[in-house]
């Protein structure tokens, strides 16, 4: 697995995988080698919908 760069990514950040987000992280893990973790917002928990949104506010927020 290889980004744009060349280079191999240090871990994956999970989004959009709601209940299966536990899972998703175990299987590319496994098969990819690389850790995986859910992706994390001071906002709330980004979805699937939102992580977008949740992005654009915390880079216009006052205190980012």
């Amino acid at each position: 697995m290889r980004n744009n760069l060349g280079g191999r990514p240090e871990k994956l950040m999970l989004c959009g995988f709601g209940a299966r987000t536990d899972e998703a992280e175990r299987r590319f893990q496994e098969e990819l080698g690389v850790t995986a973790e859910p992706l994390r917002s001071p906002l709330a928990t980004p979805g699937e919908n939102n992580a977008g949104l949740l992005g654009y506010l915390r880079s216009i927020a006052r205190n980012n």
